[in-house]
Parts: structure tokens; sequence; C-alpha cells
């Protein structure tokens, strides 16, 4: 039964529901930049070639834990970031996931 509170993370960094998440960028640079913050913010990650279903010009995306979708949220708002693209596992691959992330000050 759960408390209501975020979901344990287990290795791979799915949450304790086998689901994880995928962050997207177009640039390496944008990649790279976005795992530093990630690591600022002391929330886990891990770099991973993006699967075939999905396209980013760069290759590489961020795997997270679903349970962080939140903090991911957070993350985007950083303004050395552009916006990132997220996906959600699913039983078909992966499909979209609209945040809500704070504006920062150059982010209209």
């Amino acid at each position: 039964m759960s408390d209501g509170g975020p979901m344990p993370v287990v290795p791979g960094g799915r949450d304790a529901r086998g689901r994880r998440c995928l962050l997207l960028f177009d640039s390496i640079h944008q990649v790279l930049a976005a795992e530093q913050v990630f690591k600022e913010r002391g929330t886990w990650c891990d770099l991973v070639p993006v699967p075939r279903g999905l396209s980013s010009d760069c290759g590489m995306a961020i795997a997270f834990a679903e349970a962080d979708l939140a903090a991911v949220g957070a993350v985007l708002a950083d303004p050395r970031l552009a916006p990132g693209r997220v996906y959600r596992s699913c039983a078909a691959g992966f499909e979209p996931v609209a945040l809500s992330c704070p504006q920062g000050p150059d982010r209209g």
C-alpha cells in the first residue's frame, strides 16, 4: 500500500512500478548541460542512447525515474537549457509527457 509519497527508485532509474522517462535535446551540449543540472540538484540520471522509436539529432538522452518528473520540471527551467522533450515508458514503447515548468527570466 502506498503512503502517497514518491515511489522508490530502483537500480536502472526505474521507479518501483518499473517505469522510467527520457529527456531529449537537439544537441549533445544540451544533454551534457542537463546532466550537470541533474547532478547539482541531486536527481539521479543516466546518459543513454535514444531508442529507435524516438528521434534526436544528437543520439543521446537522459534517463530518469518517473518519480522525478516534478524535479525535471525544475531542471528544465534552468536558463542554461533549451526546451527538452520528455517521454515516459509505456507498453508501446514511449509516450510524450507535457511538463509545466517554471519560466526563467529569459524564457518568455
